[in-house]
């Protein structure tokens, strides 16, 4: 029972976990690894199974998560996002599931929306010299967005009202 509980704790935790590491990897250096959303993809189907997600809903998250993947996929093609920031997407959406995945995206939207507005202000105001090599480098006019912080942020905000966290917590 020990190592069970401490099974689903460690799955309870393993996509917030994830969600941070790849808003600080997408802050530090405008990349978010492959491995890190292969993670969060392989790590969805044990915390379904784990958490007695129902099969039917389980096919419901994965559908949602490849039609995220095909979108993300799209909007990549047409250089609107980069490729880290598709597969994140995708990845979350799997834990996200059909549920919440329109807030998801409402959030990911606003969330995205409004670091681009501070850091269209921070650049207009601030020149690239903190010392602090992501700051200098995100305060460079040429940078883009690193919107996997937006991205982490919906995804903490979903998840945290979600049917998956709402079984796992009922299972403890």
């Amino acid at each position: 029972m020990i190592l069970s509980q401490a099974y689903t704790y460690a799955l309870l935790m393993a996509f917030p976990a994830c969600l941070i590491l790849a808003g600080l990897s997408d802050f530090m250096t405008m990349t978010i690894s492959n491995r890190l959303c292969a993670a969060i993809a392989i790590l969805f189907p044990f915390a379904a199974l784990q958490f007695g997600l129902p099969l039917s809903d389980f096919a419901a998250h994965m559908g949602v998560g490849f039609a995220v993947f095909v979108l993300g996929f799209a909007l990549f093609s047409l250089n609107l996002i980069g490729g880290g920031d598709a597969k994140l997407l995708a990845a979350s959406a799997l834990w996200i599931g059909p549920d919440g995945i329109l807030a998801y995206g409402v959030l990911v939207a606003l969330f995205g929306g409004a670091l681009a507005i501070v850091l269209l202000s921070a650049r207009s105001l601030l020149a690239p010299v903190t010392g602090f090599a992501a700051a200098d480098r995100l305060l460079e006019k040429e940078t883009g967005v690193p919107y996997g912080i937006a991205i982490a942020a919906a995804g903490f905000v979903v998840y945290s009202d979600g049917p998956l966290l709402t079984a796992a917590l009922a299972w403890l």
